[in-house]
């Protein structure tokens, strides 16, 4: 999470309103998520058609590109029910799309809305976006009944972009102050706060991988190569329970290694190290990055250890496609020599007597040259090479 923030352009901006309710745990996530992402991912979000402001639920083919705002919803009211939502935002995104999943003629008020957005830069806090989101028409205002939503407030809503162009502060500092913030809303007091970076080479930390594809971003890797992962979590005081970090793929092809601190105090800074083995075959695999909560055993008379506590939704989930790549160059390689390697092996004097005079000893070189090819084909696909160089 590096860069100047750069919202667009300085009039209109789509807020996307994202809240916590205790009761919607999925909603919960969502937040959690979009701290967590780098630039670049993409995300969808859900909101039912009345929760979109007139007429933007007409206007969403209009509304592809346009530049957009994240912000969490903390609602004050769980604590103090004449109190007013207070809000944080969060990041800037572009929207790549504003539809349902299926068109149709006609439409309810219930029918789903799906947001897909690309993350951008975080969004430097000051007390005023609080007060300058609250004076936005259409903004979420407390419920005045059990269906006010979408007739008397929105969850998207069309408004001035408060922000600045830039901000003079680092994303891992901007990082630090929202998760204290966010974590300080009651429906998120007990969470785990979890950011990742972009996967870089191992042996070049400053060259990061960029996703490629339109609807499905992917990273991609080269086989027979080691890359790395940075994480970054922050546990806040109130929180009971003892965060332990797994990172897993779904392909054989892609080993994972457990998370290492590499810093410690405040939010402490984790590595992972992906590695590819080598193959000539095209992977798709995914890779996840699952927090777990672990809870100390309350009896000082059970020796059991740690115990896994369910704590439902404790922090993000982040999931990202690897797609493993082999160079054109290697599988090149691999089919010359698989193709001279079978060739050569199946000749025999026979086919050698109509062209030179020692049939017999030219075959028996064919077949040691042959299965020599054949070796090295095998060599280049499944092994690593002495050098431990990349395919």
């Amino acid at each position: 999470m590096s860069g100047p923030v750069s919202p667009g352009q300085p009039d209109n901006l789509l807020y996307l309103f994202s809240s916590a309710p205790p009761e919607r745990p999925t909603y919960k996530r969502g937040v959690l998520d979009v701290l967590c992402y780098p630039n670049g991912h993409q995300l969808e979000f859900s909101y039912k058609k009345s929760y979109l402001q007139p007429p933007l639920f007409d206007q969403r083919a209009s509304l592809k590109g346009a530049k957009g705002a994240i912000v969490f919803v903390d609602f004050k009211r769980l604590t103090k029910p004449t109190l007013d939502h207070s809000f944080v935002p969060i990041r800037f995104a572009n929207i790549l799309e504003v539809s349902p999943k299926e068109e149709a003629k006609t439409y309810t008020d219930t029918t789903r809305v799906y947001v897909r957005v690309e993350l951008l830069d975080l969004i430097s806090f000051e007390p005023k976006w609080d007060t300058g989101i609250k004076t936005l028409n259409g903004r979420p205002i407390p419920p005045s009944g059990p269906s006010a939503g979408g007739r008397d407030y929105f969850y998207v809503v069309r408004g001035n972009n408060l922000f600045p162009q830039t901000c003079d502060s680092s994303q891992r500092d901007i990082w630090d102050h929202l998760v204290s913030l966010v974590a300080s809303a009651a429906t998120l007091k007990n969470s785990v706060f979890l950011a990742t970076d972009h996967i870089r080479q191992f042996k070049e930390p400053s060259s990061y991988l960029s996703l490629r594809g339109v609807n499905q971003k992917a990273y991609h890797l080269k086989p027979n190569s080691i890359y790395r992962m940075d994480l970054r979590v922050f546990e806040p005081g109130s929180s009971t329970d003892l965060p332990e970090i797994e990172v897993r793929s779904s392909s054989d092809l892609i080993t994972v290694s457990r998370p290492f601190a590499t810093a410690v105090g405040g939010p402490a800074d984790h590595s992972v190290l992906i590695a590819c083995k080598r193959t000539i075959e095209s992977t798709l695999a995914t890779l996840v990055v699952d927090v777990t909560a672990k809870t100390a055993a309350v009896s000082a008379n059970q020796n059991f250890g740690q115990t896994t506590a369910s704590a439902g939704v404790f922090a993000a989930k982040p999931r990202y496609l690897l797609s493993v790549e082999p160079s054109k160059a290697l599988k090149l390689s691999f089919f010359i020599l698989i193709f001279a390697g079978f060739s050569l092996t199946s000749t025999s004097k026979d086919f050698w007597g109509d062209w030179v005079c020692w049939p017999e000893r030219l075959a028996v070189g064919s077949k040691i040259v042959g299965a020599f090819c054949l070796a090295w084909a095998a060599f280049l696909a499944f092994r690593k090479l002495p050098s431990g160089g990349t395919g």
